[in-house]
């Protein structure tokens, strides 16, 4: 792995006002996170990103966050795969907010074989867990890997099963790799480990949060060709791996239960909503079997030759191994600072912001950065309403705020459109919503 590209994603990371979808414009735009930073003054001119996210970069403020995860990960001795580097899953690069870079622990291998994501009920009936157990198991043994979210009920289901053939199964956390959680399925992760793979996004030090959950679950998706939703009621958070896959042109397929059963009812509405029903591993393979050998994506050599379109690259570094190097010592210390001394931190004199303007402002240094008081926004009674809801709670996915106002998904989406526009509230991966904090507003 190229420690410069991957102190590159720490930077778009930590740097605010820079979420992920502009993160993934950069990338898409320069091909790499290293591209992307070391041209920063030139995102403004090509519509890429606003004066405030050119000013966070500059600002050195990221610094100190993207130290302490670099820290953290070379402690734990993780590995780590970025969006630009060979390592890195072709379908998850190719969703409209991929994660900057994924670490991991186990068969890094996995992360380039053909997956299906199971998905359902923490509380679920031993009909639910007949079927995750039925239909992993055959999709395991046809080199299908079982991708599923660690989760009790369906998700631990779905693991084991893949655990017992070829394909194995994948875990996606909504933590840090550190964190023991859930404390129940530690023998499953332990496995996992061993036999299998443990992911995610989030650094290390991360513990479990409501809002993690919905931002890990488009990872779930993206790394799947399809999602089989075993059990699920009404408002399971599996609709939302569901929905999350329907946004990234996946397949959806769905379990149906005895009739009556409201531990399903979310599944009958997949169903009744498109989704392919399906009882048996060979359901699923018919769908997804054609799929694999169209894209070719277990083949990195043909990658961007087969049917899906692949983004321009600029693949970095293959070295081994894809963990940092230990221990972190003083000459470590003076190569970071040397990468970061590589950023361009001069403003250029089109890029007008508040402080010494950038005549006055040495290299390596931001202009001041000055927090004026905010002017009062005047907001309509639906604007009031969802910003009353978002103020009161986590960031929450946009079903779940549907719900709790009673509108219908056009009307919810209507108004947070305005209101990212006009910069109150911010979208976080999975179609999860909250407040937008005033210095992160762009």
């Amino acid at each position: 792995m190229d420690w410069k590209e991957y102190w590159a994603c720490l930077a778009l990371r930590h740097a605010r006002s820079v979420g992920t979808k502009t993160s993934a414009r950069l990338l898409y735009a320069y091909g790499s996170a290293l591209a992307a930073v070391m041209d920063v003054r030139s995102w403004k001119h090509r519509g890429l990103a606003s004066d405030a996210h050119i000013q966070a970069m500059l600002s050195e403020a990221w610094l100190d966050k993207a130290r302490d995860e670099w820290q953290r990960v070379r402690g734990l001795g993780c590995g780590v795969a970025v969006w630009a580097g060979q390592g890195y899953p072709f379908l998850l690069r190719r969703i409209p907010d991929p994660p900057l870079c994924l670490y991991f622990h186990g068969d890094r291998t996995l992360l380039l074989h053909p997956g299906a994501a199971m998905v359902g009920a923490r509380k679920c009936t031993r009909y639910g867990l007949n079927a995750a157990d039925r239909i992993g198991r055959g999709l395991s043994k046809a080199g299908i890997t079982v991708v599923s979210g660690m989760a009790y009920g369906i998700d631990r289901q779905a693991h084991l099963a893949g655990l017992t053939g070829p394909g194995s199964s994948i875990a996606v956390l909504g933590t840090g790799l550190d964190a023991e959680y859930p404390k129940g399925n530690l023998d499953v992760r332990q496995n996992l480990e061993q036999e299998g793979l443990v992911v995610s996004e989030f650094s290390p030090g991360t513990e479990a949060h409501p809002g993690n959950f919905p931002v890990r679950n488009r990872i779930i998706s993206g790394l799947s060709l399809g999602v089989v939703v075993v059990e699920a009621a009404k408002t399971s958070g599996a609709l939302i791996t569901a929905r999350n896959a329907m946004e990234q042109g996946r397949e959806v397929f769905a379990v149906p239960g005895p009739g009556g059963s409201p531990s399903h009812d979310g599944c009958h509405r997949l169903i009744n909503d498109g989704a392919k029903l399906v009882g048996t591993a060979e359901d699923v393979l018919v769908e997804v079997g054609p799929l694999i050998e169209e894209d070719h994506h277990l083949d990195p050599e043909v990658w961007g030759r087969g049917g899906l379109d692949q983004p321009e690259v600029n693949e970095t570094s293959q070295e081994e191994p894809w963990r940092l190097p230990l221990p972190l010592g003083m000459a470590w210390d003076d190569v970071i600072e040397d990468f970061v001394c590589d950023i361009p931190m001069r403003i250029s004199e089109d890029i007008s912001f508040q402080g010494s303007g950038p005549r006055e402002t040495p290299p390596g240094q931001a202009a001041e950065i000055r927090n004026e008081p905010a002017e009062p926004v005047e907001l309509s009674g639906e604007e009031s309403e969802v910003m009353s809801t978002l103020e009161t709670s986590d960031p929450m996915h946009i079903d779940l705020l549907g719900q709790n106002l009673g509108w219908d998904a056009g009307k919810v989406s209507r108004v947070l459109l305005v209101l990212e526009v006009r910069g109150l509230v911010r979208q976080w991966p999975g179609m999860v919503y909250g407040v937008n904090e005033p210095g992160m507003r762009a």
